[in-house]
């Protein structure tokens, strides 16, 4: 959660905050919110999304692009309390918010406002914030009677009392990250009292830790529904029979519950339901296993809960491991007896993700023993205790074991080092080991994180995905397949649906073809509301959701609309690790209403739901330990020797977005490598989300043209595809430019044979054909990859797009020159990028989708086809331009880079990690002298949103456009800003950075590199043993 610099502000009017109308004048709904950015539209939101373990958001106003700018209602850390405010929040980088509240204080009247940094703010700011509160009166003259700078590390309750000598109508608060948005939060309690020393009626919440509650205890639960409970004894008499021998019973006494009124009721109700439903045979026949824990520190994404030991976050100002929180054990509770049994304790450690042997007999589970090592996968035999490590490896987490029909194991693991591209987080995929962990080999190769592996009734592995190529970072965690040797990755629910943003630990509902699972958000933790998805009924949005825990969020669930991937996030109540125990019963991991300590609930399709435990810190990972029948061995269909697999395409034209496309038009298919990510910086660009470093305009990857292939007439292909590469299609016309594209990855297999119906096809549908005919691609060899213009390699702009703008367009438009003043294409490099990369892209003249939407596009809608670019380069209505004629391959070379939306840089890899972008030669010393002088906006220079254009030019450091304000160019401010520009261009000579020729990669990112190399040695060893028959340990 990016941007929590959270500022507490002290309200007295919250006297009754626990009503439904708590807070005027200075409710949240009450205010007037905007910020600096002119387009930035805010709503109104029953509960905002932008929540952690530092603060809890309830009803407020928060920006409708990212739930990372807001003004709410909540409860935040300040000190050791819990205090009940109002909290603030400016983002992005560069942003002022501000929040106006209409009041009437009148001249015998006091203001008072206690204000301070959340716990979290204070120490992982890197800069602190400014908070200003100012007083209008009547007249509508503006008195500031706040300014402050908080800076990082003020653990300071602050208080400000003001008397004014006049009426006033108007409170403002500001927030100002001051250039520089990691995690600024302020919290603010504002009162209007009769005297400055008037009783503060502020609210702290109990800090003391929830005591343990064994089902001996009356738990919290929610109030009984006497229907609900009705329709699941009479269930549950039916379904058993005389294994659930109390059923008349039960509704008798039922039925004289019934006649009770008020507490009376409640208390009877209470207590038949948890009789009636605890004799569930699916409940009590059996120990149910779970874990305790505290829940997961809020570090980013919901994903990040590794916590690894050698990563460093420059945001958070700490190494990731210091956030990690142990104490941690695995046990049992016989519901019977409301025994509770402890199989493994880690007392400065976790015990995480237990999977239950098919004989019921051992567990395999993830375990870390302290901050100081990482995950590593166990076995635990339930009789005895006895724990067998199975994994050894240094550097990695290994975690979300399951067992396969064949007893090999698959987990998820980060040991190919590699980041999401949308920050400096480490990414995971799943691997397959053999019983005794030998020859552990990788089977998904995603870009990003691949965990909560599931075993299917038919012996596929169901799991969460995230991933995006060419389609913003937080709507794209889906519900993905894949079979145990890695061969037939698939999309199962969720990959284009605006909302949830995420799909978690999805199980499979016995007896349907149904699943159970988390909806939650990007950001935050693995919670949320629970749904039961059936992708029969549609593979995207509501159609496929058949309902929801709470009902009311399956009315949240789209397709298209706003980005809101932290929607679930607002929930009060947040669920996670369901269990279907069948199609009608349920056991999950619930908050209790205890801060966020958790307990094992049962709930059913009735509308029951009871707290079956609760202990302190939390439970987690409830199901029952209970024999069950092995699914079918799926025979493995991959080789493991480095072979190219073939991909088969029946019939491009087929497909749900390729409306308005004649048959015959297609006639090449582009197959492009997103490669994975592996080095990260401390600087970094704002683009969609941001890059660290700095990228692309708006989008977050990198591209490699592997080669393209003919499309029949048929509109069929059939083509090699290098295996464990990550890679994406394009369908092209006969010049070549991009007709359809899509915007997610795919991977196949050393020997592997795929085949797909069409473009975007729904995978509900049987290949169209007519007569017999066998499709014309399949009557030729597989089509190889040829490279583009040579061999394959990364996309650079600078080298393969620039020299045509070099030899056609800089004459004219270039610095000085009056065609350079519409469009400066300028090869020209800047802070981040070049001259003619920045002007296109800020001025319009690509149609490239960016960080895109979760939905599909139609085709044409974005690439070569739609800018203004190709346009203009086609069919110019410009008299200078009518001699311009560019060749097929200059031509071919500037439609291409449009269809790869608009990259910049070849590698993540960088020369200048520590700079503004990751990417300029100046250091921040040099840069913060040279804003000063010249009155540069650092912060919007390094972002897309309100990008001032070109400012500093290191090629030709005098026409640097900042250096504009000087008329006398004798003036000494000029000489020294010019000199810190020189000084740039030197340092550029002396060590290039990735745009340019002899380019080498700092020091950190050769070492990096390294150890990518050497896990990929490993990696390659593993898969030689398995040719071979051979077993290799880690």
């Amino acid at each position: 959660m990016r941007g929590l610099a959270i500022l507490l502000v002290s309200l007295t009017t919250l006297t009754n905050v626990r009503s439904a109308e708590p807070l005027a004048p200075f409710h949240p709904a009450n205010a007037r919110v905007w910020d600096k950015q002119a387009d930035h539209k805010y709503v109104r939101r029953e509960k905002c999304g932008n929540n952690s373990a530092d603060h809890q958001l309830e009803r407020g106003v928060e920006w409708e692009g990212d739930s990372r700018a807001f003004v709410a209602h909540g409860r935040g850390w300040v000190g050791k309390q819990y205090r009940e405010g109002l909290m603030m929040l400016a983002f992005p980088d560069d942003n002022v918010l501000n929040a106006e509240w209409k009041v009437t204080i009148p001249k015998d009247k006091w203001f008072r406002v206690r204000y301070a940094l959340t716990n979290q703010a204070a120490a992982s700011s890197t800069n602190g914030l400014k908070f200003t509160i100012t007083a209008t009166d009547e007249q509508g003259k503006k008195h500031v009677i706040l300014d402050q700078v908080l800076p990082r590390g003020d653990n300071k309750l602050h208080v400000k009392d003001f008397h004014p000598d006049f009426p006033v109508e108007k409170i403002t608060f500001t927030h100002d990250n001051l250039g520089k948005e990691v995690w600024d939060v302020v919290w603010f309690y504002p009162e209007i009292t009769d005297s400055k020393t008037s009783q503060t009626t502020e609210i702290v919440r109990d800090t003391k830790p929830a005591p343990a509650r064994s089902v001996s205890q009356r738990p919290e639960s929610s109030p009984p529904d006497a229907n609900a409970l009705r329709l699941a004894i009479d269930d549950l008499m039916k379904t058993f029979g005389r294994r659930y021998p109390r059923g008349d019973e039960f509704l008798a006494r039922l039925d004289m519950a019934e006649k009770l009124v008020g507490q009376a009721k409640l208390e009877r109700l209470s207590a038949l339901q948890r009789e009636a439903l605890i004799a569930n045979p699916l409940v009590s026949d059996q120990p149910i296993l779970f874990v305790t824990r505290s829940q997961y520190r809020s570090h980013y994404h919901a994903i990040d809960t590794l916590f690894v030991t050698g990563e460093h976050n420059p945001d958070r100002g700490i190494p990731h491991a210091d956030l990690f929180r142990g104490g941690g054990a695995m046990k049992t509770i016989d519901l019977k007896t409301g025994t509770v049994t402890t199989l493994l304790e880690v007392p400065e450690g976790i015990v995480r993700d237990p999977d239950v042997h098919f004989d019921a007999g051992r567990i395999v589970c993830a375990v870390r023993n302290h901050k100081n090592e990482d995950y590593h996968i166990c076995e635990v035999a339930i009789d005895t205790g006895d724990l067998k490590r199975l994994t050894r490896a240094e550097g990695v987490s290994d975690f979300d074991p399951i067992y396969m029909p064949d007893d090999t194991i698959v987990f998820s693991s980060t040991r190919e080092p590699k980041y999401n591209m949308c920050s400096r987080d480490v990414a995971a995929n799943l691997f397959r080991m053999e019983p005794d962990g030998a020859n552990i080999h990788q089977i998904t190769k995603n870009t990003l994180f691949d965990n909560h592996a599931e075993l299917m009734p038919d012996g596929r592995i169901l799991y969460a995905r995230w991933e995006y190529v060419d389609r913003n970072f937080g709507d794209a965690h889906g519900l993905w397949t894949v079979n145990p040797d890695g061969t037939n990755q698939a999309i199962y629910w969720g990959n284009n649906t605006a909302v949830p943003g995420a799909a978690f630990n999805a199980h499979v509902i016995p007896n349907t073809n149904q699943v159970l699972c988390t909806f939650g958000p990007h950001h935050d933790r693995l919670w949320g509301a629970l749904a039961i998805v059936d992708p029969r009924r549609a593979i995207d949005g509501r159609p496929g959701v058949v309902r929801t825990w709470p009902a009311e969020t399956i009315d949240w669930v789209r397709m298209g609309g706003s980005f809101d991937c932290d929607a679930f996030a607002r929930l009060k109540t947040k669920y996670e690790d369901p269990w279907p125990l069948s199609d009608k019963y349920f056991l999950c991991s619930r908050m209790t209403g205890v801060g966020e300590q958790t307990g094992i609930y049962l709930f059913d399709i009735f509308g029951n739901e009871l707290l079956l435990h609760s202990e302190s810190p939390g439970c987690y990972d409830p199901m029952p330990i209970k024999t069950r029948k092995r699914p079918p061995v799926i025979p493995s269909r991959r080789n493991f020797k480095g072979d190219p697999g073939i991909l088969f395409v029946d019939d491009v034209y087929q497909g749900t977005h390729m409306k308005g496309v004649s048959r015959g038009t297609v006639k090449w298919l582009r197959v492009v490598e997103s490669p994975e990510k592996r080095h990260w910086s401390p600087g970094s660009w704002g683009g969609q989300g941001y890059t660290a470093p700095g990228m692309n305009w708006h989008s977050l990857e990198n591209k490699r043209i592997l080669g393209t292939v003919p499309v029949e007439e048929d509109g069929s292909a059939y083509f090699a595809v290098p295996s464990d590469t990550f890679v994406y299609f394009q369908l092209l016309d006969k010049e070549k430019m991009m007709v359809q594209s899509m915007r997610s990855g795919t991977v196949v297999q050393s020997g592997e044979w795929v085949g797909c119906v069409g473009c975007h096809d729904d995978r509900h549908e049987a290949p169209i054909h007519h007569g017999n005919k066998m499709s014309l691609a399949l009557h030729r060899a597989p089509s190889q990859l040829d490279g583009w213009y040579g061999k394959p390699r990364l996309f650079g702009f600078m080298a393969e797009v620039q020299p045509v703008f070099n030899k056609h367009c800089v004459e004219c438009h270039d610095y000085g020159k009056d065609a350079g003043k519409k469009l400066n294409l300028a090869p020209d490099r800047l802070i981040g990028f070049n001259t003619a990369y920045n002007e296109l892209w800020r001025k319009g003249y690509l149609r490239c989708v960016g960080g895109g939407p979760a939905e599909n596009l139609p085709a044409y809608s974005w690439g070569s086809h739609a800018s203004g670019l190709i346009k203009e380069l086609r069919q110019s209505t410009v008299k200078e331009h009518k001699d311009l004629k560019l060749s097929r391959e200059e031509f071919d070379r500037v439609a291409t880079w449009l269809d790869l939306n608009g990259v910049y840089y070849s590698t993540y890899a960088c020369a200048y990690p520590n700079s503004l972008t990751g990417r300029s030669p100046l250091d921040p010393k040099q840069l913060t002298r040279l804003a000063q002088l010249t009155e540069i906006n650092v912060a919007r220079v390094r972002s897309h949103g309100g990008n001032p254009g070109p400012q500093v030019n290191f090629d030709r450091p005098e026409l640097s456009p900042c250096l504009a304000k000087f008329s006398d160019k004798s003036d000494l401010g000029y000489k020294e800003a010019l000199a810190i520009i020189r000084a740039g261009k030197e340092m550029l000579s002396q060590r290039p950075r990735a745009d340019m020729p002899g380019f080498i990669p700092c020091e950190t990112d050769r070492r990096r590199e390294l150890k990518y190399a050497t896990r990929r040695k490993i990696e390659d060893r593993n898969r030689e043993a398995i040719r071979q028959g051979r077993k290799v340990y880690d």
